[in-house]
């Protein structure tokens, strides 16, 4: 018996659950390969039993998608969804003015950066990090409505 490549697990047509938009997800677990063309969106099958929580691969929640949507706005997560989708993953980033910046906690303090540039800001709780990160010395948080392409940290 022939094993399914990865591209051929993706055959069931399913509604988007943020927009209804058709697409593809794997009958075998539930997830989408792609995100939505229409929302951007990316399918999991548990995403109902997680519909107010930020969860990979997706940086709102979906209770939050759906109000984005209906609204006309895009995906994009606020300050504290991005925080939220931090502490379930420990690494992300951010663009702001061209420049690449990241959030780790790679051992006992949380470290900001410019990716590619020393130095490098540390703090003892996430708490700290909200109230003293900064960019040139303006707060994350007073910039994050100007802040492209937040993500995890590739």
């Amino acid at each position: 018996m022939r094993t399914k490549s990865f591209d051929e697990l993706f055959d069931t047509l399913a509604k988007c659950n943020v927009c209804a938009n058709p697409i593809l997800i794997a009958s075998s677990f539930g997830g989408s390969k792609e995100a939505c063309k229409r929302c951007g969106w990316k399918q999991e099958r548990d995403d109902f039993d997680y519909a107010e929580s930020v969860r990979y691969p997706n940086l709102v929640s979906l209770d939050r998608a759906k109000l984005l949507y209906a609204k006309g706005r895009k995906l994009s997560p606020n300050f504290e969804e991005f925080l939220d989708a931090f502490r379930s993953y420990g690494e992300m980033e951010f663009w702001y003015r061209d420049k690449r910046y990241g959030l780790t906690k790679p051992r006992d303090k949380y470290e900001f950066f410019e990716v590619d540039a020393i130095p490098y800001q540390a703090f003892d709780t996430i708490d700290e990090f909200v109230e003293s990160a900064h960019i040139n010395g303006i707060l994350v948080k007073d910039i994050w409505d100007k802040v492209e392409k937040p993500y995890w940290l590739t």
